[in-house]
């Protein structure tokens, strides 16, 4: 199975700037270096399957020749997270110490203020979704940001995307999305901000001024709302909604499907919907679970599943101490389900999928997608169904920052490997007048559907 690419904000919580903080001299973080790329070396399968080695080498020494002075762990981290990110495995990256984050969230509170509006990005354009607080001038929601501070959108993205981990494009620009109102000011830090802007077709700009840490939580906590693992509703009557957010809990999924299905049965509803655009993984047997209410063969939840045997995952987990080190396993991943589930389903079934589709929600996507069941509805997912995954993780010795590096390689069913997410049947595609409408195209195509059957 394929471990969760947690949707870690730790860059809304770090600031670089000097303050009393533990420094670190040059000689330990240069060790750190060389541990943490001996570590994944060693470990991950295939280290640079999406990217060019030798560029990578390149920048992780000119990093060492770089480190004369003795920084903190998280000026560390700011200069190294974006190289390990360049290896685009969205299971492989390095996070803060987090005993050094507090130090800094207090520092940044207190010289700093946050971006009062939240965006929408739609290919690598930046647009106002809502301006926050009452500010004295206000920005038509859909307006395209040009410069925000004199920084430009595309320098201002690019910054951004560099300490975002993933093997798509469209995957990251998500999670620049979700966090933008803390990271803008986290890296070009100010107190008011001077936007640059088109609205409708005219150029324009102002100065809006900026908002503290707790507004910033309360306004991201409207336009992100925590959302639940998992829900069940019937829309209009004959069209069973089933909301698949997080692969956690099989036990727990497990009695939640059986309810579902329950009650699908005893109502007779004909259509199905399975929306996954929010669920960016965890526990993959969730999927497989899943897969026997909606599918009565056999199944391979994977083409094939590779594991590499070593030291540090024998250490991990009991299981794997049976083999010889610096070895790789193939592990049987075939499901008979059988016997079929009770609670079969045989009507209509429609899959949602976005670009902040990930990991584990990307595999069942896949399963879908490979044994046709259902129609996928939506855009094509921000992980791959082919990749790496499942992560080993560990502490740098003297800097701390917390790392990661995938273990298993993970092929398909119907074992193709093009370095494309699952691509809908559906594909859907939003405007911003779409965006800040509130419209959910998927769901418009789906009744549209239902409708005139």
């Amino acid at each position: 199975m394929k471990n969760t690419i947690l949707s870690i904000l730790f860059t809304i919580l770090v600031f670089n700037c000097s303050n009393a903080q533990q420094k670190i001299e040059p000689k330990k973080l240069k060790s750190d270096i060389d541990f943490l790329i001996s570590k994944y070396e060693r470990i991950h399968p295939n280290l640079y399957a999406y990217s060019n080695s030798r560029k990578f080498k390149h920048e992780i020494e000119n990093l060492g020749n770089e480190l004369r002075d003795s920084i903190n762990s998280v000026e560390f981290w700011l200069k190294i997270a974006p190289i390990v990110n360049s290896l685009k495995d969205g299971h492989t990256s390095v996070a803060p110490n987090y005993k050094d984050v507090g130090i800094h969230l207090e520092s940044f509170n207190s010289k700093y203020k946050n971006l009062p509006f939240s965006v929408f990005i739609i290919d690598s354009t930046i647009y106002i979704r809502e301006i926050y607080c009452n500010q004295e001038k206000r920005i038509k929601p859909g307006s395209i940001i040009k410069s925000i501070n004199g920084h430009s959108s595309s320098e201002i993205l690019s910054k951004l995307i560099a300490y975002k981990s993933g093997e798509r494009l469209d995957y990251r620009l998500n999670l620049v999305q979700q966090t933008f109102l803390w990271d803008f000011a986290m890296f070009f830090p100010g107190t008011n901000y001077e936007v640059k802007y088109t609205e409708d077709g005219k150029q324009k700009q102002t100065i809006l001024n900026g908002i503290t840490d707790a507004e910033t939580n309360s306004y991201s906590a409207i336009a992100f709302p925590e959302i639940p693992d998992y829900k069940f509703e019937i829309i209009e009557n004959d069209i069973a909604y089933v909301e698949y957010n997080e692969c956690q809990n099989l036990d727990k999924f497990k009695f939640f499907l059986d309810s579902c299905f329950t009650i699908i049965s005893q109502n007779k509803l004909n259509n199905l919907v399975i929306d996954i655009r929010r669920n960016q993984g965890g526990d993959s047997r969730l999927n497989n679970l899943l897969f026997t209410y909606l599918y009565d063969k056999p199944f391979h939840s994977y083409g094939k599943v590779e594991v590499k045997i070593t030291d540090d995952i024998k250490k991990a987990n009991v299981y794997y101490a049976q083999f010889n080190s610096d070895t790789i396993i193939e592990m049987d991943t075939y499901e008979s389900n059988k016997p079929v589930n009770s609670l079969l389903y045989m009507g209509s079934i429609y899959l949602l999928t976005s670009g902040f589709t990930f990991s584990s929600g990307t595999d069942c996507a896949m399963l879908f997608k490979d044994y046709n069941v259902g129609t996928i509805v939506g855009q094509e997912t921000g992980g791959l169904p082919t990749s790496y995954g499942d992560t080993y993780k560990f502490k740098l010795p003297n800097s701390g920052l917390n790392a990661r590096v995938s273990w298993k390689f993970f092929l398909r069913p119907s074992g193709g490997n093009d370095g494309k997410g699952v691509i809908p049947d559906i594909p859907i595609k939003y405007s911003i007048n779409d965006l800040i409408s509130g419209e959910d195209l998927e769901m418009k195509y789906v009744l549209k559907q239902v409708n005139n059957d």
